[in-house]
């Protein structure tokens, strides 16, 4: 069944790290505005037909995801003067 933009229906979901001292929400999904055939043609490889992402766009369930990591002093990327990681 083709999903419609006419009444569009919201869910999120936030991930929330609890006993830390900076406990807040560190992630979150919700949904989006409908895809259209243009916004896939820029992912999509150049021989897809349009009726094909036409269709792909009326049936898709869109969402954005966001995420973070907690600090972790053993994450991280160390360099020397002239560039140089180690």
């Amino acid at each position: 069944m083709p999903e419609s933009d006419d009444f569009s229906e919201d869910a999120g979901i936030n991930d929330f790290y609890f006993g830390y001292q900076d406990c807040g929400i560190h992630g979150h999904i919700s949904f989006v505005g409908k895809l259209d055939a243009v916004t896939l043609r820029a992912g999509a490889p150049a021989i897809a037909p349009n009726f094909t992402l036409e269709l792909m766009a009326k049936h898709s369930l869109d969402f954005w995801l966001t995420s973070e990591d907690l600090p972790d002093p053993n994450n991280r990327v160390t360099v020397d003067r002239s560039g140089k990681m180690f």
